[in-house]
């Protein structure tokens, strides 16, 4: 009788100490972590708009916003860091060991002048960059990740190497950008087997309701040849038609996309040591950081003195001249990069 009568009062107590464990162990429900992105892409510093260019916006600090959205706040929160690029670094953090409830802190990542590494280079060479996974967590709630990539013109991202670098989007998501496909079509095409001349889409014209800037925005000259109702083999058909290492939106660049005016041919594209605007053939070709053969190639920029002709790139030395459509020439696609949280 004296062992029944104190070893249920011993029961009860094991049983309201398991109790108690259990309302502190980690439910999905009451205590949950979230990152603002899954995966965040920076540029490197100290950029140019080609080997001997202007200066690029570029290196700017960019924030990982960690969110509790459970109903207690962590306990124990960590973050752990990979391995940076020489020079990258987090610059603030303010993430404290109990994050509150409907409350988020932050990571500032600021990036060097190197890029992330394929696993021996950086990826600046012309190859795939490995991402610098974070991961966030608590002693009471899940963990999350974040892949970070510190770019430079030749990191192969998105389908394609990376050309130009645009710095200036919210520092909350990744860089925008452009990126040129990493291979031509497997066959010389034509620029459309048309003489019509398209309004809208040369190296004179400015963006307006029906027009373009014809000799820096590829992407709206390919939107309005192909809302004329070109049909293929053609050009810009070839690039609206790709669908290369799973991404699309691929089109054919406007003439200063591609290069600067080594001859003065007045296609508005500057020169070697003064381009227009970011290009392949600057920022990839002229450093050996892509795989481009010496070709000739097609861009979607119209000629404004004959409407059966249209501006045609020399990789070799960046020259640039008009041909007639109709004849065949390689195509090399670009596209924008997705900023996507």
């Amino acid at each position: 009788m004296t062992i029944n009568r104190y070893s249920f009062p011993i029961f009860i107590a094991i049983s309201s100490s398991l109790s108690v464990c259990n309302a502190n162990a980690f439910d999905s429900t009451t205590t949950m972590l979230k990152t603002s992105t899954n995966e965040l892409a920076l540029s490197v510093s100290g950029l140019t708009n080609g080997p001997f260019g202007p200066a690029v916006e570029s290196g700017n600090p960019r924030q990982i916003i960690i969110t509790n959205s459970g109903k207690y706040p962590t306990e124990n929160l960590f973050i752990s860091l990979p391995k940076w690029p020489l020079g990258t670094k987090i610059t603030s953090n303010t993430c404290p060991s109990n994050l509150q409830p409907k409350s988020s802190c932050q990571l500032t990542i600021t990036p060097g002048r190197v890029a992330s590494s394929d696993g021996v280079n950086p990826c600046s060479i012309g190859s795939s960059p490995l991402p610098g996974v974070i991961e966030i967590g608590a002693s009471n709630s899940n963990t999350i990740k974040t892949r970070v990539f510190v770019m430079d013109y030749g990191c192969i991202y998105q389908g394609g190497y990376i050309f130009a670098i645009d710095d200036l989007t919210s520092t909350s998501t990744s860089i925008g950008g452009k990126v040129l496909a990493t291979s031509e079509q497997s066959q010389a095409l034509l620029w459309g087997d048309t003489l019509d001349k398209f309004e809208g889409i040369d190296e004179n014209s400015t963006s307006g309701a029906n027009s373009c800037n014809g000799a820096t925005d590829g992407l709206c000259n390919s939107r309005r040849i192909l809302a004329s109702g070109l049909k293929p083999p053609a050009a810009v058909k070839a690039c609206e038609q790709l669908n290369d290492s799973g991404f699309n939106g691929w089109y054919l660049p406007a003439i200063c996309e591609m290069g600067y005016d080594t001859y003065n041919h007045s296609s508005h594209c500057g020169s070697k040591a003064n381009p227009s605007l970011q290009n392949f053939t600057s920022t990839l070709y002229d450093n050996k950081r892509a795989n481009m053969p010496v070709a000739e190639y097609w861009s979607s920029t119209q000629f404004s003195g004959a409407p059966d002709f249209a501006w045609l790139h020399f990789t070799l030395n960046s020259g640039q001249d008009y041909e007639f459509k109709k004849f065949d020439y390689q195509v090399r696609c670009v596209r924008h990069l997705s900023n996507e949280k």
